[in-house]
């Protein structure tokens, strides 16, 4: 089953051939245990034999994460104190305030963190998803396989507001449902950059704001929540 996602090229290649070589490796090396298990060999070295087991299966399986759930799945669960301990950053509570919004980068303040949250971990360095990256500028204006998903301007266009709005249940609506889901302010923000041009250069001062989003952006400046803004 492995081998047949790994053809869907939704991976990146490096450590997809990482996984796949330990898995083989895994394999073969417990067959050997197996067939060895009587053997003088095995008996003197049983312990040896079964931590190396041990090591491959756990390299092999934290790639395999960090495939499906990003490369930081591990650190993201860990709680306090241990970050400290580990060099860890800690995971904040609440959105960082930003500094002087208006004169701050729209994409770089508003919509990257927000992708970078909630999208990433299925569009970037280790998994592209329908061959989809959201990660920087370049790879959102190349799109995925069906082309495409931002257009500038048009959101009624851009594929990934579609996908946002469709119903849970469908199979095509993003993120996928055990994920963890952009809220309704947080889609209304993206919907307001892409129908003022999707620019990744311009401050959010040289945006357009309607009185709906105002709330919004006034909120991420306070390091807020969004949603109790609209409430």
């Amino acid at each position: 089953t492995g081998y047949l996602l790994s053809l869907s090229g939704e991976y990146d290649l490096l450590a997809l051939n990482q996984h796949r070589n330990l898995g083989i490796a895994v394999a073969v090396w417990g067959i050997l245990l197996l067939l060895l298990q009587k053997s003088v060999l095995t008996k003197r070295l049983g312990a040896f034999f079964q931590l190396i087991l041990l090591v491959l299966l756990s390299m092999a399986g934290h790639l395999g994460g960090s495939l499906t759930h990003g490369s930081d799945y591990l650190s993201q669960a860990v709680p306090e104190p241990y970050r400290n301990w580990l060099g860890l950053p800690p995971v904040a509570l609440e959105p960082a305030k930003i500094e002087n919004l208006p004169e701050a980068n729209a994409y770089a303040a508003v919509v990257a963190p927000l992708m970078q949250e909630k999208c990433v971990s299925c569009h970037g360095s280790t998994k592209q998803k329908g061959k989809l990256r959201l990660d920087s500028p370049d790879f959102i204006q190349k799109g995925g396989k069906n082309g495409s998903v931002v257009v500038a301007g048009k959101v009624a266009d851009s594929e990934l507001i579609r996908r946002l709005l469709l119903p849970k249940s469908d199979e095509k609506h993003m993120p996928p449902k055990e994920k963890n889901q952009l809220s309704e302010s947080e889609i209304k923000l993206l919907h307001w950059w892409i129908e003022n041009g999707a620019a990744y250069d311009k401050k959010v001062k040289d945006l357009p704001q309607s009185e709906a989003v105002k709330p919004l952006l006034v909120a991420l400046q306070n390091g807020g929540n969004t949603e109790a803004t609209t409430e």
